[in-house]
């Protein structure tokens, strides 16, 4: 009952900073002395600190702090009573690292840990699932992977392909998996993507672009505007019509200009 308590308030925290693997293998091994000395209140806040670590990484685990959760949750069942969820967490521990083992001073060799470790190894893997694709990289268990084992848990992570965690997963057998967005098509890539925050320099020159655009509009409809007016004198008709025709080219290359600048000013590629 106090592992669950303080696994929901952990919880309830909803990250309120990022964690890396460190916390969990300090947590791990703080959970093992706390077994050791037969501390049951530190065994229990260092398994429910760990899971909160684990829901908050920010970074890429590897096999070996995989396994060191793994380990974790088995010895957590095994304190709870529930032989086979510690031999499925061993047997992911052992997965991760070949050569797992725990400490002789809470696993003595013929003792009940021993016992379960035995046949953590004796199990046989009942073979694995496909993963959807994602755009990124699928970790599994700090191991890149397109594949998920559904005999035993593992840890799930979703890495961008900026490299930023986007979520992290301790998952049992049975469980469901996360929903993500597939990868985008080829065409999906090259379409422009609306950007947070508008470009201010870029902004600011589709501005000045446009009122440039505007007034010389203006003054080549003026100009046009005295070229059709039959009291103005012959000699200057050739200059207006020159001017009134300069202008609007110009106008209609600005406006061109401020539409490509107001594009980067939204958007990015």
């Amino acid at each position: 009952m106090l592992t669950l308590i303080l696994f929901v308030s952990t919880a309830l925290a909803l990250c309120d900073k990022p964690s890396d693997a460190s916390a969990i293998s300090a947590n791990a091994s703080a959970a093992q002395l706390a077994m050791a000395s037969l501390d049951t209140d530190t065994f229990a806040r260092s398994v429910a600190e760990a899971r909160g670590a684990l829901a908050c990484l920010a970074s890429p685990i590897n096999p070996l702090d995989a396994a060191s959760y793994h380990a974790l949750m088995g010895l957590d069942a095994f304190m709870g009573g529930d032989a086979n969820a510690a031999t499925v967490s061993f047997q992911a521990a052992m997965s991760s690292t070949p050569d797992f083992r725990l400490p002789a001073i809470i696993a003595p060799v013929g003792g009940p840990l021993d016992a379960a470790l035995a046949k953590a190894r004796g199990l046989a893997s009942l073979g694995s699932l496909a993963l959807p694709p994602f755009d990124g990289i699928i970790l599994v268990d700090g191991v890149s992977s397109v594949t998920y084992p559904r005999d035993r848990p593992w840890i799930l992570q979703l890495v961008s392909r900026k490299g930023e965690v986007t979520e992290t997963r301790y998952l049992a057998p049975g469980d469901e998996l996360p929903r993500w967005a597939p990868p985008p098509t080829a065409f999906q890539r090259v379409l422009p993507k609306l950007r947070e925050k508008p470009n201010v320099p870029f902004a600011i020159a589709a501005g000045t672009t446009a009122a440039a655009a505007v007034t010389l509009y203006a003054l080549g409809g003026t100009w046009h505007a005295d070229y059709l007016d039959p009291a103005t004198p012959y000699e200057d008709l050739g200059a207006l019509r020159a001017q009134s025709d300069g202008a609007l080219a110009a106008s209609i290359a600005l406006g061109v200009v401020t539409v490509g600048l107001t594009t980067v000013t939204i958007f990015r590629w």
